[in-house]
């Protein structure tokens, strides 16, 4: 009698646990359900036990894989669901101006992507991948793709978790002649600063509608438009 009342309690957790799962499931935004029944999915089939002789039941989650489970849901669910107070949004830091992304060009050294000082007739020239160089042209014309390419999987994944693009930076040139860029987002947790190459950088604000900076500290490396 005892080994069924324990059985019995058991189950009855187990199903107490899960409600929570669903609930906390149902607290994410819409956008995210795909990505939580993966990781449920993921998290369910690595482990369950038979529960043999329980009437209607075949099988049933072990309590260790029911509770790797709740703190999955809750630990998802607490990074994509907006807080209730809001967090401080990215800040510009000083010593930057706005920029526009002008256009892509061809060279012999490879394609070069112009970003105009706003305001000015003067951009700064940075040599980008062909790839790269693709991406961000086809983003200035319109150019709708079949299936994502890596920026738009990247702008999908920042959405995806409930986060913005709020703007990106072209910092600094370094000793070797290589540009340094930065990506601010706009995350449910608070700003995220992800380190970036300018052309990635680029990529995704044209995708996302972000402002573009320039450092101030790059005016010796702008190039006059009007000649």
């Amino acid at each position: 009698m005892s080994s069924l009342q324990d059985t019995a309690r058991a189950i009855e957790d187990q199903a107490g646990r899960f409600q929570r799962v669903r609930d906390e499931i149902g607290k994410v935004i819409v956008g995210q359900r795909k990505m939580v029944d993966r990781i449920l999915i993921g998290l369910l089939t690595g482990g369950h036990i038979l529960l043999e002789g329980v009437p209607g039941l075949a099988k049933t989650l072990s309590t260790a894989v029911g509770v790797a489970v709740l703190e999955a849901a809750d630990a998802f669910s607490a990074f994509v669901r907006p807080s209730p107070a809001r967090v401080q949004a990215p800040e510009v830091p000083a010593g930057f101006v706005r920029g526009d992304v002008l256009r892509v060009i061809g060279t012999d050294d490879g394609p070069v992507v112009l970003v105009q000082k706003r305001g000015e007739a003067r951009a700064l020239p940075i040599w980008i991948g062909h790839a790269e160089g693709r991406a961000i042209g086809w983003a200035l014309r319109g150019v709708e793709v079949s299936r994502p390419r890596t920026h738009d999987l990247l702008a999908d994944t920042v959405a995806a978790l409930g986060a913005t693009v709020h703007h990106v930076r072209v910092e600094r040139l370094t000793r070797r002649g290589v540009y340094i860029g930065a990506v601010a987002l706009d995350t449910p947790r608070g700003p995220v600063e992800l380190d970036a190459r300018p052309s990635d950088a680029l990529a995704l604000a044209l995708r996302t509608s972000a402002a573009v900076y320039l450092a101030e500290s790059l005016d010796a490396q702008l190039l006059d438009l009007g000649r």
